[in-house]
């Protein structure tokens, strides 16, 4: 084990080479040299509590239109519906998915929460397609996986890069 010389008062100061770069004060909060718009270093708890918040917040925006769509055209989206309804289902649910999505970035401030809300929702309709029975209808659910979750994390991608554009 190396131990360190005694301290010698008439010793040379030590070189600009042996001395860590200064602090920059414009050099934002990531690594050194990263620049200003370096994204910080590691989230908080704070931010990591206004993440889940958000996902549930945009999955909640998704899941209360889609039951109060299929209540309202009292259909029940686990037996089969003529295709007209399925196309037009399939489109509310994508819009729906969108804005939520959408909306989980912007409370979220991050796109990642959009990704958050397609997880939940797919997780979900994975679920209820792995539960439904083998006579079952599963027309809901194959929408879900292959149009809505997506429509989520698009949403997150385009509505928060919006909203930011428009906020400052």
């Amino acid at each position: 084990m190396a131990t360190e010389p005694p301290f010698d008062p008439d010793a040379e100061p030590p070189l600009d080479r042996d001395l860590p770069p200064p602090i920059d004060p414009d050099a934002g909060p990531g690594p050194p040299g990263a620049g200003p718009e370096a994204p910080p270093p590691a989230w908080r708890y704070g931010d990591a509590a206004r993440a889940v918040l958000s996902v549930l917040v945009g999955y909640a925006v998704f899941a209360i239109a889609a039951a109060a769509f299929f209540n309202l055209a009292d259909v029940d989206p686990h037996e089969p519906a003529s295709t007209t309804f399925m196309a037009v289902s399939t489109v509310y649910g994508v819009v729906f998915a969108f804005l939520g999505g959408g909306l989980a970035a912007t409370l979220a401030r991050h796109r990642a929460a959009a990704w958050g809300v397609a997880a939940v929702l797919a997780l979900g309709a994975l679920v209820s397609l792995l539960a439904s029975p083998a006579d079952g209808a599963v027309w809901s659910q194959i929408a879900a996986l292959v149009a809505m979750a997506p429509a989520a994390a698009a949403g997150g991608l385009v509505l928060r890069r919006r909203w930011k554009a428009t906020s400052g």
